[in-house]
């Protein structure tokens, strides 16, 4: 056996396969016994049936699954199961997608390679079935019915699918584009988006509209026609939405949709234009079928507390959380305590899994950093009972599959209805406390073209300090020249030494905050702020109220934003008004006090 399995394995190696695969399944066979041979692996290499396969299914069959299990390998009878079912699906298959042999042989090395799980059925979900349920799902969505001869139903075929699909293996951008992927999910998402209209049925249709006489006729030809002129994937997803889980997976497949359009984009030379431009349009149809299932009206607003709500959403919300992760269970208790709140809009079809979730806390005063909502709300809080602030801290999207649908206007608005009828004669005032989260690497950015000259900088960054300023940087920095603005500036913020000097703290404070300003008011992109945080509060109505310096000196907070956060109001007075404004004339609501930290600049 020994001289036969060198040999194998030379072949194996000549024809381009994976030593580890074939390795396992050699040491397999020399600890077990089990007679596997060289004709048996070359039947498989050349995607021909082999009688010696079926010759040897007594003796494979008697090697027992729980080994099979313990070396992480399929039992036999299952490997011959499945390649019985790639031959077969090969042959009979009416797609030209899947008549390449070459496919066909790696999507076995793969099923071979996978490692076995004792639950469910002996043969695995694989690209087998994932290629079988696309065939199906192709040819039901071609005829518009379900498969002739296979006799299953459109409901069968659709749970087929969403099975299949779901066990396959997650898309990331470390895969390598030009390793074989039949057995990933980016298959079934480049077939999907590439598969084109049935054009026999619509050149019938477009015959008969012609030939059409009478209103009646014409309008139905013409829906008809409406209808066959769709991507065939929306009405795949239609009747995906009619399944329980439908809509669930629907957000899960939207998520796999933009991770794969990322890759693609990163990955410029792996794919084609027309390939991206098709995935890009079938993540635009889906959002839009999104955007339908989770209209506001449909959302349930939930309080999320340590005692009460279930402790699985409270640990998706704990490792949801973006803006300020947790540092222990102890923070996570101090948020869902009585001084602060914590809401989440649910689906009712996806009780379990909240869609997007906001941190308040209920205090005295408009708070100037995240060490006053801390004190604010410690013990308690004293704001618990008659308080007169909200303070919205942390929003984050617990669903990257609904990226584009604006679920956190209707949160912030739902929960200030909330809120105010919990408190009807307290809470007078809504405000935020935000990160500027690109702020320090726009900065750094505009000062380093700005030191390098080597090309011109939308900002010149010494043309927003004023010469005492510039005097004060030199004293404090000890610098032999006061005209080198952007090197210093951009030395003493690469570190944090300056966080424990008085003195520098106090000369980079008024210039921090008007750079910061510069940045909201006036770094667009489109005619829209380019930071995205910014975007959404103005699109929803806020005002920019203050800018707080040192407001979040923790690590995350100083390399977003060297510790700058932002008061963002909500007047409800004016909220539609500052929002047309915005939207239509591209204004944007400051405050005096934001106003006036920018024409504190130099007059040039």
């Amino acid at each position: 056996m020994g001289a036969k399995a060198w040999i194998l394995t030379g072949r194996l190696l000549q024809k381009g396969y994976h030593f580890s695969l074939y390795g396992r399944l050699i040491h397999f066979s020399r600890v077990h016994h089990v007679s596997v041979g060289s004709r048996q692996f070359n039947s498989i290499a050349r995607g021909e049936k082999n009688r010696a396969v079926k010759q040897d299914r007594v003796s494979c069959a008697r090697t027992p699954d729980r080994t099979c299990q313990q070396l992480g390998l399929l039992p036999m009878r299952s490997i011959i199961h499945a390649y019985d079912g790639v031959t077969s699906l090969w042959q009979s298959s009416p797609s030209p997608l899947y008549r390449s042999k070459p496919s066909l042989n790696f999507s076995l090395c793969e099923v071979l390679s996978r490692p076995y799980s004792s639950k469910g059925s002996n043969v695995p979900h694989s690209s087998l079935d994932i290629m079988s349920s696309l065939n199906d799902v192709f040819d039901a969505l071609g005829n518009g019915d379900s498969i002739s001869g296979r006799k299953r139903s459109r409901k069968q075929l659709v749970t087929a699918f969403m099975e299949s699909y779901q066990s396959l293996p997650h898309i990331s951008l470390r895969n390598d584009p030009h390793e074989n992927s039949s057995m990933r999910k980016e298959t079934a998402l480049r077939e999907l988006a590439s598969m084109p209209p049935n054009t026999d049925m619509i050149d019938s249709v477009v015959n008969d509209l012609q030939e059409s006489t009478g209103k009646p006729a014409t309008i139905h030809r013409t829906h008809q026609l409406w209808s066959l002129c769709e991507p065939p994937y929306y009405r795949l997803f239609t009747w995906i939405l009619r399944e329980d889980s439908g809509l669930s997976f629907l957000v899960k497949f939207r998520e796999d949709v933009r991770v794969f359009v990322r890759m693609l984009k990163h990955r410029k030379r792996a794919a084609s234009e027309e390939l991206v431009s098709a995935i890009v349009q079938m993540d635009h149809d889906l959002k839009g079928v999104l955007s339908i299932q989770f209209a506001p009206h449909v959302l349930e607003l939930h309080r999320i507390t340590y005692s009460a709500s279930p402790a699985a959403v409270i640990e998706r919300i704990a490792l949801k959380e973006a803006v300020h992760p947790l540092k222990s269970l102890d923070d996570l208790r101090n948020r869902l305590k009585e001084g602060r709140r914590c809401f989440a809009l649910f689906h009712p079809l996806m009780k379990g899994d909240p869609l997007v979730f906001v941190h308040a806390a209920l205090l005295d005063n408009i708070p100037r950093s995240m060490e006053e909502i801390d004190a604010g709300t410690a013990d308690g809080g004293k704001g618990q009972v008659s308080p007169k602030v909200a303070a919205f801290y942390s929003i984050t999207s617990a669903q990257p599959g609904l990226a584009g649908i604006d679920l956190g206007q209707h949160l912030l608005k739902s929960v200030m209805l909330e809120l105010q009828s919990e408190f009807p004669m307290c809470i007078q005032t809504f405000v935020t406390l935000s990160p500027l989260p690109r702020l320090r690497k726009w900065l750094e950015g505009e000062m380093e073209n700005e030191a390098d000259n080597q090309c011109e900088s939308k900002l010149n960054v010494s043309s927003l300090l004023t010469m005492q300023e510039r005097r004060d940087l030199e004293i404090v920095l000890k610098s032999s020249t006061i005209n080198d603005v952007a090197n210093d500036l951009s030395r003493v913020l690469s570190g944090d030494h300056w966080l424990s000097n008085p003195d520098v703290k106090s000369v980079l404070e008024p210039i921090l905050l008007r750079l910061a300003a510069h940045y909201l008011l006036f770094e667009k992109h489109k005619g829209k702020p380019v930071d995205g945080v910014a975007k959404f509060h103005l699109r929803n109505g806020a005002q920019v109220y203050r800018l707080n310096f040192l407001a979040d000196p923790s690590r995350r907070g100083m390399h977003q934003s060297l510790g700058l956060m932002v008061n963002y109001l909500y007047d409800l007075s004016r909220v539609e008004e500052n929002a047309n404004e915005y939207e239509f004339d591209g204004k944007l609501p400051v405050s005096e006090e934001v106003g006036q930290a920018f024409s504190a600049r130099p007059q040039s």
